[in-house]
């Protein structure tokens, strides 16, 4: 098939219809021509979701039937003069194929010299684009996941118009500070134009989008190093809120294709305030993105409103017919949430901050110790530790989701895997049955056993050996969940990419290399690749470590619709439903869990409330400026927004939306 895409920023020429055209699979003749037959498919006028001065970003929503079996190209160009591009749109029983990468730019500490002794920034990008480029049709990526840090802005802490609030001495007139309507006009001129160059000239992450479909997540470097985990009076500060509106607008409109009305509206987001998102990867795959920026403070990662949303969907939707066939929750995370320990760098760093010694002399400005602190007078490592899942501070909320997650598995035969980036290294970790009977028995029947993918980075430099010898060190003993599970990091990388023999627990777990990864779904196994950046100048640019996850076959009962309301307390216990019950339980959520009676009021009271009940869309607020503490949800229940229904026989993909897959 052909799309055309008539625009002109003209009053006339927005009023006319896209034309999508047929033609035969074998003319390759004609792909630049066209034909006469215009297809009667629904094919929506551009539509205008925001603007940065005279730059305004338009969407086309195109709606494209799906073959029963094969995969379909679909060829577009806009004007009928620009380049024509082509991506996959896959058949309705064929295996879904995609890609994931995070991290698609250079830290500020990296060199020119270093970047350049790397090969380049577009060294693993060439890589993907080749393989997905030189692949027959049925092999071909049907879309690529984005994993965060799409972009590194950081660079915006360079200008000016920081230095004042920079250098103000008292907390409390930082977190006072107003945003002032130069800080918002610096921020609007620096995130637009840094996309621009991001997008169209610093890497070929643009013209990837242009050819594969993309869902992307937000992490801390889409916003600033660090966002989420510095201290209240950095995060709740006037400065921080108002950096953080700016880098969410362009995030929409650059990565989401959408704005802020239309991602619950029409586009399937959710969350509390945040932008998460449930799609179909195919006829077998359910892929979650969560947003854990959003919402994030040094406490917690994901509001509790959010987690129970999540779970209410998924249960929601599996009980549906047309989701019976899904074998594999794919959970997409900025980072891995199976990951070595670095608890006594953690600890020593959290002594160093209680006890105010970054504030010694010895890490001043001119002191020995300068580079210890970050610009905002706190030690430099520890946001980045901070933001680790496997953080101690965020121990309880990391245990609840992932025993949540193993209720769902159990109760629905649908294998759960993690996939996450912002390491920068490759690696393979899991979660775990405690029993050996278990562990030793059929994969297909351990619901507790969850594969974590680390995949990071498409561009950044990886890290020091010593930092990995340190990671290395965290991973020498196995860690546990509960009672019931352990977490595991895999010794995967028996050899490095040149062959040579890395052996031994010290250097077998992580490796420290450019890489992306991809993965075919079929309803028996989920087959992945990392694809690892070989040295510089090495005839193959990648050399890929091929792992099978198999899909559980667990002897359920099909799911009814769950019940989503917080039950109403009983005397002097409460019980809370599967779907909504925070996690603690474990295993005995099937007999009914009882848990402490002051536990179980505050989290009824936080999780009251958490489906939208309105009969008008337009009363479920934005949580940002929510006074009824109702939850950002469509009326509609679309959750997963223009996704592919496996009762119906349609692929709905807007051109610049093509991240609904």
């Amino acid at each position: 098939m052909q799309i055309i895409l008539p625009f002109q920023e003209s009053q006339q020429s927005q009023t006319q219809q896209p034309r999508l055209e047929e033609e035969e699979e074998e003319d390759d003749d004609d792909d630049e021509e066209g034909h006469e037959g215009q297809s009667t498919l629904n094919l929506t006028r551009p539509e205008l979701i925001g603007n940065y001065r005279m730059s305004n970003f338009y969407r086309f929503d195109i709606q494209i039937p799906m073959d029963p079996t094969d995969s379909t190209t679909i060829t577009y160009t806009i004007n009928q003069n620009y380049p024509f591009y082509n991506f996959e749109i896959p058949g309705i029983s064929s295996r879904f194929r995609w890609s994931f990468w995070s991290c698609n730019g250079w830290s500020l500490s990296v060199a020119k010299k270093a970047r350049q002794k790397l090969g380049g920034t577009n060294r693993m990008w060439d890589e993907l684009l080749r393989q997905h480029q030189e692949q027959s049709k049925s092999s071909r990526l049907h879309c690529m996941v984005g994993g965060g840090d799409q972009l590194y802005t950081d660079l915006f802490w360079k200008m000016d118009i920081w230095v004042p609030w920079l250098t103000m001495k008292s907390h409390t007139e930082r977190k006072n500070e107003p945003f002032t309507p130069e800080m918002r006009e610096a921020m609007d001129e620096f995130m637009f134009t840094h996309y621009i160059n991001a997008y169209f000239f610093e890497t070929r992450l643009g013209e990837a989008m242009a050819s594969i479909p993309t869902a992307f997540i937000i992490d801390d470097h889409d916003i600033f190093d660090g966002w989420g985990s510095y201290p209240d009076y950095l995060h709740s500060s006037h400065v921080f809120q108002g950096i953080k509106e700016y880098a969410f607008k362009y995030w929409l409109l650059f990565q989401g294709h959408t704005n802020d009305e239309n991602a619950v509206a029409k586009d399937g987001y959710f969350g509390f305030e945040g932008y998460s998102w449930l799609r179909r990867f195919g006829p077998n795959v359910l892929g979650l993105g969560l947003d854990t920026r959003f919402e994030r403070t040094l406490g917690q990662i994901v509001t509790p409103q959010t987690y129970d949303m999540t779970f209410n969907i998924l249960y929601e939707m599996m009980a549906k017919p047309s989701h019976r066939n899904i074998r594999h929750l794919v959970v997409f995370l900025g980072g891995p949430i199976v990951y070595p320990r670095l608890t006594y760098i953690e600890s020593i760093l959290q002594t160093i901050r209680r006890f105010k010694a970054h504030k010694t002399q010895l890490c001043n400005e001119d002191g020995p110790c300068k580079t210890f602190n970050n610009q905002f007078g706190e030690p430099e490592l520890l946001d980045d530790l901070n933001d680790h899942w496997t953080a101690k501070i965020h121990k309880h909320e990391r245990r609840q989701f992932v025993q949540r997650l193993q209720e769902f598995a159990k109760k629905t035969s649908v294998r759960v895997t993690f996939v996450g980036g912002d390491v920068h290294c490759c690696g393979v970790g899991r979660f775990d049955d405690r029993s050996m009977k278990v562990r030793k028995g059929p994969a297909d029947q351990n619901h507790r056993l969850m594969y974590q993918i680390i995949s990071s980075a498409i561009v950044n430099t990886p890290p020091p050996k010593g930092v990995i010898t340190l990671s290395h060190l965290g991973a020498l003993r196995n860690y546990s969940l509960d009672e019931n599970t352990k977490e595991i990091m895999e010794r995967f990388f028996e050899r490095d990419v040149n062959g040579k023999k890395l052996g031994g627990i010290m250097n077998s777990k992580l490796l420290r290399r450019r890489n992306f990864s991809t993965f075919v779904a079929s309803s028996d196994s989920l087959a992945v690749s990392i694809h690892a950046e070989s040295k510089p100048y090495s005839i193959f640019i990648s050399t890929a470590y091929q792992m099978v996850i198999p899909s559980l076959n667990l002897n359920v009962q099909p799911l009814s619709a769950p019940e989503l309301k917080v039950v109403a307390p009983n005397k002097d216990q409460y019980q809370l439903p599967p779907v909504l019950d925070i996690g603690g339980c474990g295993d005995n959520a099937d007999s009914g869990c009882f848990i402490d009676e002051d536990e179980v009021k505050e989290r009824a009271s936080s999780n009251a409330n958490t489906i939208c009940q309105h009969p008008n869309e337009s009363d479920c607020t934005n949580g940002r400026n929510n006074k009824d503490n109702q939850p950002r949800v469509s009326n509609d229940g679309n959750f997963i927004g223009n996704s592919f229904d496996g009762d119906v026989e349609e692929f709905k993909t807007p051109l610049s939306e093509r991240d609904q897959i």
